[in-house]
């Protein structure tokens, strides 16, 4: 699982300069994939699948639906905009934050 994560390497703590919610994201996905928690995404997955994230061509590229999904839900907290609004920013954020950080 570790070999799928862009920004979490196994550390305890996230690293100095490197984009914390999606070292976030991974260490909760390799945690809970690793003990066999797949329920714990269901909810985060459900709402990036209903709001059609799922088929964003920009999110295409190779990252687990699940950090994803963990990174959408992330985005969207302590937000007071409803998430199908997000959703429309969310591909540009992905992109520049996801893509714009150095493995």
């Amino acid at each position: 699982m570790l070999s799928e994560c862009k920004f979490y390497k196994g550390e305890e703590d996230c690293p100095k300069g490197v984009f914390f919610f999606g070292w976030e994201c991974e260490y909760m996905y390799v945690k809970h994939m690793a003990a066999g928690d797949n329920g714990f995404f269901k909810s985060a997955l459900d709402l990036f699948c209903k709001l059609g994230l799922d088929k964003v061509h920009e999110l295409q590229d190779g990252t687990p639906i699940e950090i994803q999904a963990l990174l959408f839900e992330r985005y969207c907290h302590n937000c007071d905009t409803d998430p199908k609004t997000l959703a429309c920013s969310f591909p540009n954020y992905y992109v520049r934050k996801w893509h714009g950080n150095k493995k």
